[in-house]
């Protein structure tokens, strides 16, 4: 994938360098000078020693700053929204005062954080979100929460306690919150009707009843639940299914293929990616570590722009990455770069400064890509781990392929991205020297290569449950996946695609015989392009002409697809059967010459069409795709079994079962 980039500062100052070269009469002979680089490391190395471009690239941190009173001004609107009972305004509101509040407030026992998270406790109880409440309630206890209002909080806990039948720690906090009202400024009068108020509360308890089962509020997880690979885990390739084993072809390089016969909704990879980014759009809606859709953000404590959905996210995304981005993440994401460019720093930053500096010393005297292709990427132990940067370092990057113009900015868009890095932590050595900043510099280069070519869009799709066949699904990361990036293309895949987070599920669309390629799709499909415009398509991006089944055979696309009479797959070999005119119910098949009666074959299929025509509609009204999806299935396989394709009803089954596979994944509600 290529995410498409925007205007912004990067093309200024690329078209300034190559002006500035071209007045001095050097664009030409540096031009060729740079086209005899031989590694990546010798064009970074190259441009480098350019003046002009140190002259042009300016890198400044652009930091979204914390403000204490604009905190206090959207707490404040959060309360006026509140009271009017407008809860998600109101939410809207609060979530903006918790991200923008500074950490630490210089007045001892007060902090806006501790007070926005408090106040958003309260809409997020109305809101019946009461695990997230607790999480708040948590949070402002530890930033400095007032003293004298503790009792709200501990008062506010009980009552989320209580809702989710946890009487034992109800009671807890409703007797910690009569013993913190004595630490109100109220009269006594007040504080004795509070006390009143919160042994009311007590007596609604069943205490002697032990507590109802219900998890703790940490461990809760309202998204969909993870699935489980089919077949079970392989040995080898660690996200993958033990039904995927990984071989190598001259023109192909390494690909999937089927160890056993795959069937129709089998789960066949279930992956983290080694490194990704969130898109500039949905900076606010989603964590900017794990990519779920975010009700109540926690903020990072530096900057007020990156947002995350739990404390684990927000310590696993600053010690990856966002430690060394956060000053320049701002100018970074609105350079004009692309997601490309931001995940290939992305990924040295997440491989780490001293992983790198060793990594150097194997790549010069160990020789990696010297081993069979086959063998890149695995690790000591002979796995072939998600989380290897040897998996990302030896993926194609189709240098020899491209165009000395491409190659140059490129090699110019890696020197910005590394004047970020210079002015960050990252470095640990104050003072840096030459062939280590260009080995680094090399390395983001060669990710700016690789990436286009084998990184995947992270997706979302935008669902209308009153017209589910018009939802929309959106683009709202990248990222590299160390397994996905084997697989190779087909216009008909055999796969497909989908997401829980950041994390890519893929699945069997489609009966893969043992022994098989097992193809994805770059998102050139055959039902709907003709071949010519699919075969432009991915030669422009990814350097090869499809030969896959339905370019060489130029299959129609959807709209020329038959779908009134099906032709009927021999019992004995598969081959197409030929129906006898005089007859109707009987057939011969082209291949072995067997006669075979039909009428078994129809009965079956016209059954689980009514079936199918049900589960569609169950589908299509009410988005119900737990519902839908076993009888979907079932009906793929039957006509994998009995129907020849092409066949517009399997397309139909087809795109039915994906778009389950949608809901079930990353899924906004219009």
């Amino acid at each position: 994938m290529e995410v498409e980039e925007k205007k912004g500062i990067f093309h200024t100052w690329y078209d300034r360098i190559c002006q500035t070269l071209k007045d001095g009469s050097q664009l030409q002979e540096i031009s060729a000078a740079f086209g005899q680089q031989k590694s990546d490391e010798e064009r970074f190395s190259f441009v480098w020693d350019l003046p002009c471009l140190h002259e042009t690239i300016q890198v400044e941190p652009s930091l979204s700053l914390k403000s204490s009173e604009t905190s206090t001004k959207l707490r404040k609107k959060g309360n006026q929204l509140f009271q009017k009972k407008f809860y998600a305004k109101a939410l809207e509101a609060y979530n903006e005062s918790v991200i923008i509040a500074p950490p630490v407030c210089d007045k001892p026992g007060e902090s806006d954080l501790s007070l926005a998270l408090a106040n958003r406790s309260a809409v997020l109880f109305h809101m019946q979100e009461y695990f997230l409440c607790l999480k708040d309630i948590e949070q402002s206890l530890e930033n400095n929460y007032p003293d004298e209002l503790k009792y709200k909080l501990e008062e506010r806990k009980g009552k989320c306690y209580s809702k989710l039948k946890e009487k034992g720690k109800a009671c807890e906090s409703f007797h910690t919150a009569k013993q913190l009202v004595e630490l109100s400024t109220a009269d006594s009068k007040k504080k004795q009707s509070l006390i009143q108020e919160i042994e009311k509360q007590l007596k609604q308890l069943d205490i002697s009843s032990p507590d109802s089962e219900c998890p703790a509020a940490d461990s809760v997880d309202d998204s969909m639940p993870m699935p489980v690979l089919s077949h079970g885990q392989s040995q080898k390739y660690l996200s993958a299914s033990s039904a995927l084993d990984v071989t190598t072809a001259p023109t192909l390089g390494r690909f999937p293929v089927a160890t056993c016969d795959i069937q129709v909704g089998d789960t066949l990879v279930i992956e983290k990616p080694f490194a990704s980014v969130l898109l500039k759009p949905y900076s606010v809606s989603h964590c900017h570590s794990c990519f779920k859709q975010l009700v109540a953000p926690i903020p990072c404590s530096e900057c007020s722009t990156v947002r995350y959905c739990s404390q684990e996210c927000k310590q696993s995304g600053w010690l990856r990455f966002h430690q060394f981005e956060c000053p320049y993440l701002d100018t970074i994401q609105q350079s004009g770069i692309g997601g490309m460019g931001h995940l290939a720093l992305r990924v040295v930053l997440v491989a780490g400064y001293e992983f790198l500096l060793g990594f150097r010393e194997l790549v010069q005297h160990k020789g990696v890509g010297d081993c069979c292709e086959l063998d890149w990427g695995l690790d000591e132990k002979g796995q072939y781990r998600s989380d290897n940067y040897t998996t990302i370092y030896n993926l194609v990057t189709h240098s020899e392929d491209r165009a000395v113009n491409d190659l140059f900015r490129r090699t110019i868009m890696s020197v910005f991205l590394l004047k970020c890095l210079q002015k960050s932590p990252f470095f640990q050595e104050k003072d840096v020297d030459k062939s280590i900043l260009c080995y680094f510099g090399g390395l983001i280069l060669r990710h700016l290569q690789n990436l286009p070519c084998n990184a995947h869009e992270i997706s979302e799709l935008e669902l209308d449950p009153d017209n589910v066949a018009t939802s929309t699904t959106k683009e709202i990361g990248a990222a590299i996946y160390a397994m996905m990036s084997l697989f190779n293309h087909s216009c008909d895949p055999a796969v497909t695609r989908n997401f829980l987070g950041d994390v890519c599920i893929v699945r069997a669309i489609r009966n893969v015989p043992k022994g098989s390629e097992v193809s994805d799709n770059y998102g050139a499909l055959c039902a709907i392009s003709a071949t010519p415009e699919r075969r432009a398509k991915l030669k422009e991006q990814y350097y090869f002409i499809c030969q896959c089944q339905p370019c060489a055979e130029n299959w129609l696309q959807y709209d020329q697809l038959p779908n009134t009479v099906p032709i009927f797959k021999c019992g004995s070999c598969a081959a197409p059967l030929l129906l006898n005119a005089m007859s109707g119910v009987t057939s011969k098949c082209i291949k072995c010459n067997k006669e075979q009666n039909l009428t078994a074959k129809v009965q079956v299929l016209k059954r689980s069409e009514q079936l199918f025509s049900s589960a569609m509609e169950k589908l299509l009204r009410n988005a119900d795709a737990k519902t839908a999806l076993p009888i979907l299935l079932s009906h793929i396989r039957l006509l994998e079994k009995l129907v020849v394709r092409p066949w517009q009803d399997y397309n139909n089954c087809q795109e039915a079962i994906k778009q389950c596979y949608s809901i079930m994944g990353n899924c906004s509600r219009v």
